[in-house]
Parts: C-alpha cells; structure tokens; sequence
C-alpha cells in the first residue's frame, strides 16, 4: 500500500482463477462492523493486481483481499 496526494493504492498478488474482493473496514476491535466491499475482480484476473481508493483522506482505515475459488 501506498499513499501519494491524499490518494491510496492498494496492491496485492493472486492468482488467475479467483474472484477477488478488496474490503474495507474503519476498525479491528470487538465491534458490529462489517466488511464493506469496495472493488471486486471477476476471474480471468492476472496476478499482480492494485486498486486507488481516493476516498480514504484523511481516515484511518483497514483493508483485506478475499478469494473465492468457483
């Protein structure tokens, strides 16, 4: 991950055959919130893969890639 501008790119590894989920949450802690999805690569997808959330300025953040094999 990196943070240029106010603008954060998110970059992960995968593989081709998946569908990938890029979700976001606002807190790790014993709470109520849920992950929100906010990109999602249908499969063929190629294996080095990156996203730009301009909606992150200045929030504190958590991210994670889901995989789901068909």
């Amino acid at each position: 991950m990196s943070i240029a501008g106010g603008i954060v790119r998110i970059d992960w590894k995968g593989g081709t055959a998946a569908k990938q989920y890029l979700m976001i949450r606002n807190s790790l802690g014993p709470t109520n919130t849920a992950w929100s999805v906010i990109y999602t690569n249908p499969p063929p997808t190629i294996v080095s893969n990156f996203v730009f959330d301009v909606g992150a300025t200045n929030r504190m953040l958590y991210y994670r890639i889901k995989a789901e094999r068909p």
